[in-house]
């Protein structure tokens, strides 16, 4: 009857370290996720602000030859 306690007690410390380490790593990563989130954000909006402050300066440069006549 002892050695069943000892199994029983081993696996519930085993569970309550699984869980723990799940719990944080899922909480890692929440965080990591949050924050790329928020600096994705962030670069969006350089960009838009960039864009709108300066729009000629996403617009392809082209060379039109305005002299010549179209057949």
């Amino acid at each position: 009857m002892k050695t069943m306690d000892v199994q029983s007690e081993v696996s519930t410390r085993l569970k309550i370290y699984l869980l723990f380490f799940v719990v944080l790593l899922v909480g890692t990563m929440t965080y990591f996720v949050i924050r790329q989130n928020s600096d994705l954000g962030t670069i969006y909006a350089a960009t838009d602000d960039v864009t709108v402050v300066r729009p000629h300066s996403f617009l392809p440069q082209t060379n039109v030859d305005t002299t010549s006549v179209a057949p």
